[in-house]
């Protein structure tokens, strides 16, 4: 009798350990033994990843018989695939449900609503999303990705000042269309990598704008990137209080920030802009609800 089990499929060996008090036991009981251990079921879980496509080693889709010979008869498989599916269509209910309420509410609409509207417990939701952020992340890196590709296509446009409004005015768009993309455009979510990285491409495809419409001559030479998240914070907090009165006022304050910024009308300024510290503290401030000190 050997001292290993073996299971061999797509160029993976699954080894399990046979105590040497259970030499004597008869195959099929083992088996039955270790698929109902813990470490039958971790090699369950992995053999499900291993046998997926993009896991084989040589480019094929690996044989249904080695994930059976693995997990068991074709009945648990199917109840297994079963319990799967319904997590996936769990899961596609609370991002639709969390999309939306987040669009009409902002982002600090209560979990429990959320669940209720996806039709899903609590625990159920937190097991899928343990907190706001990654739900958040999850919702809005996408969202990020077309205020980056409107940058690109602003850069795209020969006329620098016509390049630098365009995508101002397409930012303050977005917020007002969107109350949960207001928020993001106006916070910060150090602990969101992913949509901290694309909040930083964004950034710096703005700076270029900026620059490029200096060089041009037509955005006043004072003007830096702070002033455009200024903005941002601003005209999230005017959508916010106004929404409900008029879905389009923003555009006038937003008209009259681009006229101020006009080269041609540029006059002395009071006070510096505050430097990037400063203004990711202030969003930082905005995202706890606490006062920076």
């Amino acid at each position: 009798m050997q001292d290993n089990a073996s299971t061999t499929g797509a160029g993976f060996t699954a080894r399990m350990r046979v105590d040497p008090l259970d030499r004597k036991t008869s195959p099929d009981k083992r088996t039955a033994r270790i698929k109902g251990s813990v470490t039958g079921q971790l090699l369950r879980f992995r053999t499900e990843q291993i046998c997926r496509p993009e896991y084989s080693l040589n480019g094929d889709t690996p044989p249904l018989m080695y994930h059976d010979a693995m997990t068991g008869s074709s009945d648990e498989t199917s109840s297994w695939r079963s319990l799967r599916r319904d997590a996936e269509e769990n899961r596609c209910r609370i991002v639709s449900a969390a999309r939306l309420l987040f669009a009409e509410h902002g982002l600090d609409v209560p979990f429990e609503d959320i669940a209720s509207h996806a039709g899903v417990g609590i625990a159920t939701l937190y097991r899928r999303f343990p907190t706001r952020q990654v739900l958040i992340e999850e919702i809005f890196a996408a969202r990020l990705e077309q205020v980056v590709k409107a940058a690109e296509d602003a850069l795209a446009v020969d006329d620098a000042w016509e390049g630098f409004s365009t995508y101002v005015v397409q930012l303050c768009a977005l917020q007002a269309g969107d109350c949960g993309l207001r928020d993001v455009l106006r916070t910060t979510f150090p602990t969101a990598r992913h949509l901290e990285e694309t909040r930083v491409r964004g950034h710096t495809l703005a700076k270029n704008l900026i620059a490029r419409a200096q060089e041009e001559g037509t955005l006043r030479d004072d003007f830096s990137p702070e002033d455009l998240v200024f903005l941002l914070i601003a005209n999230g907090a005017f959508v916010a209080a106004t929404n409900q009165i008029s879905t389009t006022a923003w555009k006038r304050y937003v008209a009259l920030f681009l006229e101020g910024s006009r080269a041609d009308r540029a006059h002395p300024l009071p006070e510096p802009p505050l430097s990037e510290g400063q203004m990711f503290r202030a969003m930082l401030a905005i995202t706890s609800g606490e006062t920076p000190e």
